[in-house]
């Protein structure tokens, strides 16, 4: 059995293709600077380059269709609506109201 990291990130902060190459950039939240925090100091925390994950255009477009298949499952869209109830995510915007 092969080893794997694993790794978390907050969110994607960017994308790029050139060449064939996806690269996708993955953020986390700065932790040093709350962790130094004293008292009732305030600190906005700064997002920092967790890691780039790197591949070929055929293995991001199955990658797309993969999401794409588990956001249509009834238990993702569950997920997402209890979420959206307990203000942890934003209202989804229908595709019809995005501008292009």
């Amino acid at each position: 059995m092969r080893n794997y990291d694993e790794t978390f990130v907050d969110t994607m902060s960017a994308i790029s293709c050139t060449n064939g190459v996806v690269r996708m950039m993955f953020v986390g939240q700065d932790l040093r600077k709350s962790a130094l925090l004293k008292g009732d100091e305030k600190v906005v925390p700064e997002a920092e380059l967790v890691q780039v994950l790197t591949m070929p255009v055929p293995g991001f477009l199955y990658m797309v269709n993969v999401v794409k298949n588990m956001m249509d499952e009834p238990r993702m869209a569950e997920l997402l609506a209890k979420m959206e109830e307990a203000g942890l995510l934003g209202k989804a915007t229908p595709e019809s109201q995005v501008e292009s």
